[in-house]
């Protein structure tokens, strides 16, 4: 489960507001370090699913206007 809020109770591990991050988390099997799991493929799936939708918005130029 992802939680962005942070408040879900249980084990959790945190990760920065970057796709790179999250990626990097999951190539170097960081979560499963943390979280003290092995993640399944579906697991793997979707979380590199939410750091494509979650992380996308960020990675887009914000549109500048000038004075």
């Amino acid at each position: 489960m992802i939680d962005p809020t942070g408040k879900v109770p249980g084990r959790g591990a945190y990760v920065c507001d970057n796709r790179q991050c999250w990626l990097d988390s999951l190539a170097g099997k960081r979560f499963e370090r943390a979280l003290n799991v092995e993640l399944t493929e579906s697991d793997r799936a979707t979380i590199e699913a939410y750091a494509a939708s979650h992380t996308a918005a960020q990675e887009s130029p914000e549109t500048e206007t000038e004075e």
